[in-house]
């Protein structure tokens, strides 16, 4: 148990304990005093331990949900439900601190309140006509048990849960009537195989930048990766200086499900029970076949690289089972002597870039084609990490980090485009998803709810052109067939899993079934995804 945890556990006992403390000495002087026995009935301990614990309910619900609101507004509840049942880490710990706070402060102070205000209200109404006292009992027990009710009520409205409860009892066929299974797919490569880096950056999005390029920021915080994402490509409009990227959709916004739907072309659509979800799993998505599968099928030489430990959310068995990835994370640094110290979420961004470009120099003197998968962190909530190479530029720490990062992206960026191997080598830059920082997005000078928030997204040195003229409306998905696509790769039809081919012509299904109807099928529960995919039993 973390130590905040501990706290909120301790104010709770100590509340709950002192105020039945209190009520049991008022009362046995009362009873003493007017002749009684001190003995208190069991109905007496039943009522007032009733009456604390559905109020103590009530405040940790509301101001969770209050919590949340201030600070995650965009969370739904298929994230909440997927982030209870992995394994929680000590930063994951310091990031939800304000919560474990405010709700030891709000249990205990109120609490405390409404003891003051039961005993006020009953030595007032004590001078008073008896009908007045019953009265008050009567609505004092029907506030009581109203109050949790009133609290649950405000949590299901805010995270949809009648919605989502709803969408996961009806099923849909989506999977049935347009996903193509890549293993059995007509995918042909070059018989010179690009190589591939494909950079996931924590929590960058297009918002971060100036309203001149598409953001709704004051000062573009991401002047570096604006530069390479027009130049370059972002399946948005030719020509034009607004950046464009992928809309996340529930599924697939936060860092597992949009490695999931980047790669595999599938959201993650895990029920609150689901077994993938606990800690210890050894297959992960066993029905699909994904990027690195197909990498592997290849001949490729596949490595991912992260600065965290990465078996949270059981992301070192989805690589392994899907391509066999080398895992480079901290655990693997750390254990050769290259690290040994722990900030953050394990070691620096700018320590991830270092030891990227060894491998980069390693693994191109073989002949065999390469594919190296970085991921940031420096950039997650809250605050981001301010490392040694950040600027003091803007008040916010945030602002400083991502733009550190957009500069040390950049660098990199351009120090694999002086190597001898970039002529053959394809790289994508995306973003995960979008913060989920809802108090920094809000900060923002010119966000509003309107502003539709799109993932980063520069797809560097293609083997093929853009067709289109126009912006795509597509998702993440849709990046597991354009990175193929991207390496030289042909693809009958232009689509594998969901997701569809942006160096195409051929229509997203966000194009042709609509973003609404999309969405919400996606959410429903799918026996074609349960059996061929995910496999449950």
């Amino acid at each position: 148990m973390n130590p905040y945890s501990l706290l909120l556990t301790a104010s709770c006992v100590f509340t709950f304990a002192l105020l039945m403390l209190l009520d049991v000495l008022i009362v046995k002087r009362k009873r003493k005093k007017n002749g009684e026995s001190a003995k208190l009935p069991v109905s007496f301990f039943v009522a007032h331990g009733f009456t604390y614990l559905a109020f103590m309910l009530g405040t940790a619900l509301l101001t969770a949900t209050y919590w949340m609101k201030a600070n995650f507004n965009e969370t739904d509840l298929a994230t909440l439900f997927f982030h209870m049942h992995v394994k929680i880490t000590s930063n994951d710990i310091q990031n939800f601190k304000g919560l474990y706070l405010w709700l030891s402060l709000c249990i205990f102070a109120g609490s405390l309140i409404l003891w003051l205000l039961g005993k006020l209200g009953a030595f007032l109404l004590n001078r008073g006509p008896k009908g007045w006292r019953i009265a008050y009992i009567v609505i004092r027990n029907i506030i009581i048990v109203a109050y949790p009710v009133i609290a649950i009520c405000v949590i299901c409205s805010h995270f949809n849960v009648i919605p989502y409860i709803k969408q996961r009892l009806d099923t849909t066929k989506i999977y049935d009537d347009y996903y193509v299974d890549p293993k059995t797919a007509k995918v042909t490569f070059p018989e010179k195989k690009r190589n591939l880096i494909y950079i996931y950056l924590e929590s960058v999005e297009n918002s971060y930048a100036d309203p001149a390029h598409g953001g709704v920021s004051e000062d573009n915080l991401i002047p570096e990766l604006t530069e390479l994402s027009l130049k370059y490509e972002n399946f948005g409009d030719r020509g034009s200086n607004i950046l464009h990227g992928p809309t996340p959709v529930s599924q697939n916004a936060w860092t597992m499900a949009s490695l999931v739907g980047q790669t595999s072309g599938i959201p993650i659509n895990f029920g609150f029970d689901s077994v993938i979800m606990q800690e210890g799993v050894n297959e992960y998505l066993p029905g699909a076949f994904n990027l690195g599968d197909m990498l592997k099928r290849e001949g490729y030489d596949l490595c991912y690289l992260i600065g965290s430990i990465s078996s949270f959310a059981a992301m070192d068995v989805y690589m392994r089972t899907h391509g066999d990835y080398e895992i480079r994370d901290y655990n693997y640094y750390h254990d050769k002597g290259l690290i040994d110290y722990f900030v953050w979420w394990g070691f620096e961004d700018y320590k991830v870039f270092e030891f990227a470009k060894d491998y980069l120099v390693e693994a191109s003197a073989s002949d065999q084609p390469f594919a190296l998968t970085l991921m940031t962190m420096d950039t997650h909530f809250t605050n981001g990490y301010k490392c040694e190479y950040c600027e003091d530029v803007y008040t916010n720490q945030y602002s400083n980090v991502i733009a550190c990062s957009s500069r040390m992206v950049s660098s990199f960026v351009k120090w694999v485009q002086e190597q001898p191997f970039y002529e053959n080598t394809t790289i994508v830059v995306i973003g995960d998803h979008p913060t989920m920082d809802t108090a920094y997005y809000n900060g923002l000078k010119y966000s509003s709810k309107d502003y539709v928030r799109r993932n980063y997204i520069a797809v560097i040195n293609s083997a093929v052109e853009n067709p289109s003229d126009v912006a795509r409306n597509y998702q993440v998905i849709d990046m597991y067939p354009t990175t193929i696509a991207a390496l030289g790769a042909t693809i009958e039809g232009d689509r594998l899993g969901l997701g569809t081919n942006l160096y195409s012509l051929t229509p997203t299904l966000y194009e042709e079934l609509g973003k609404e109807y999309f969405d919400k099928e996606i959410m429903k529960n799918s026996r074609y995804y349960n059996d061929k995919l995910a496999d449950f039993d």
